[in-house]
């Protein structure tokens, strides 16, 4: 996911992205720790931290 468009000679990108996607995953995994669909639209849309408090607390279902 993180190799596939990345730029030679790019290390900083390299970097950022694996530290991105890593975070992500830290942040959004499930219990069973998986990383959901839901879960990276909502860091691209910007309701990432509305998504994990909804987890956490047990919410059932899609987000409203």
């Amino acid at each position: 996911m993180t190799e596939g468009n990345r730029e030679a000679f790019d290390f900083f990108g390299w970097v950022a992205t694996k530290l991105e996607w890593g975070l992500l995953y830290v942040l959004a995994r499930d219990e069973e720790g998986f990383l959901s669909k839901e879960a990276m639209r909502c860091c691209f849309d910007g309701s990432l931290f509305d998504y994990s408090t909804k987890m956490d607390r047990g919410y059932e279902g899609k987000m409203s």
